[in-house]
């Protein structure tokens, strides 16, 4: 972006955050908030703007301030502490925006990942799925509510179950080798998302995941297609320190074991990783 196009920016944003912070007018504040939105982290001189937006009277605003600080990102970071007050908003709407803006903006305080975690237990599936994933982009930060995520493996909702496994997984795989043990737990689990989610924690882990190699190539006979796809991936990354675990897997008396084990050795040299 040249000189002028930046100045035209800055004008916009200018324009939009007084609409925001000044206008009487809801639908004008929403129409604001909304354009805001979609500049990104160009908008972030309206922060504290939006920030107060949150207290706005009407949930549409409140949505629509929480959804532009999400997406204004880190810098949005100020606003946390007022984001993680919607958390109880009386409308589920702003609990679910507010809690998707809080895996953005950067915050890792442990009122944030309090917050959240009581979000998990929300009767709206679309607020625990927010906290769910927030929580996992939150990261290692997050270990301490991890039972709690992993209770949610018995949610009604597939897709509740699916981003607090993918979560879980998240979190694990930030603590190094000590989260091996647990995601290889995780690989014999009823729910296939659970499976596919902590194979892939495991392949972000590269060599420390070596212990589950074993356990990985069991898991490339899965009946879920996007699970035996994903050890097979895992396994590659993984690299050399798996080649010597495999070979011995190639004498298995399953000849699936046999199989899978000889696809998990040709997927390493597909890496160039056993050189």
């Amino acid at each position: 972006m040249g000189l002028i196009g930046r100045a035209l920016t800055g004008m916009r944003v200018s324009r939009l955050t007084n609409a925001v912070a000044c206008t009487t007018s809801w639908n004008t504040v929403h129409h604001a908030a909304t354009e805001l939105s979609k500049m990104g982290a160009a908008a972030a001189p309206a922060v504290p703007a939006l920030t107060g937006a949150l207290l706005h009277k009407k949930a549409e605003v409140r949505v629509a301030a929480a959804k532009a600080l999400g997406r204004i990102g880190r810098p949005a970071r100020s606003a946390a502490k007022e984001l993680a007050n919607r958390l109880t908003d009386d409308e589920s709407s702003v609990r679910a925006a507010a809690a998707a803006a809080l895996g953005s903006v950067g915050e890792t305080s442990p009122f944030v990942v309090t917050g959240l975690a009581g979000l998990l237990q929300d009767a709206r599936a679309d607020c625990r799925i927010a906290a769910a994933r927030s929580l996992g982009l939150i990261g290692l930060p997050a270990e301490s509510v991890t039972a709690a995520l992993e209770y949610l493996a018995g949610d009604p909702d597939a897709r509740v179950r699916s981003e607090a496994a993918r979560a879980v997984a998240a979190i694990k795989s930030g603590t190094g080798g000590q989260g091996v043990p647990s995601l290889v737990e995780c690989l014999s689990h009823e729910d296939h998302d659970v499976r596919w989610a902590a194979i892939l924690a495991l392949g972000k882990m590269g060599e420390a995941a070596l212990p589950a190699v074993p356990t990985l190539v069991e898991c490339m006979t899965d009946e879920d297609g996007d699970v035996r796809d994903a050890a097979r991936l895992t396994l590659g990354q993984i690299g050399r320190p798996a080649v010597p675990i495999l070979n011995k897997l190639l004498d298995n008396e399953n000849p699936l074991i046999r199989g899978q084990a000889q696809q998990a050795l040709d997927e390493i040299r597909g890496f160039g990783l056993d050189e």
